[in-house]
């Protein structure tokens, strides 16, 4: 169900079923007080890079997301075996995916030091 365009069942973003996503957000408010533009900037000559190591889009604020979908089919029928967890790979993965690429984003954070001169 949805209310004008905005998801009304969080459901609808775990399947991403509508418009919403669900997943995961690195956001780093280091540089971000006082330098939003210029934080925005950099990230977005860095993104290519971090991009392809993590797996992770670029959003316009200077974020990355990794969007997490889980099969709505799987996950209905999951319910209804009183099994959720059999549905919930994707969550495995992902967290999976959060420790494996901390490298890349530790580096993201020393090159903005060396940037902004911090």
């Amino acid at each position: 169900m949805t209310r004008g365009t905005h998801d009304f069942f969080k459901v609808t973003r775990l399947c991403h079923a509508r418009n919403g996503t669900f997943g995961f957000r690195w956001i780093s408010d280091h540089y971000a007080e006082g330098r939003k533009v210029p934080w925005r900037n950099f990230v977005r000559a860095e993104a290519e890079n971090v991009v392809r190591e993590t797996g992770f889009d670029v959003e316009k604020n200077g974020t990355f997301f990794l969007t997490v979908t889980l099969d709505a089919e799987h996950l209905a029928n999951a319910i209804e075996q009183d099994a959720i967890e059999e549905a919930l790979g994707p969550f495995d993965s992902a967290l999976d995916k959060l420790a494996e690429v901390e490298p890349a984003f530790t580096r993201l954070l020393e090159e903005a030091k060396r940037h902004f001169k911090v």
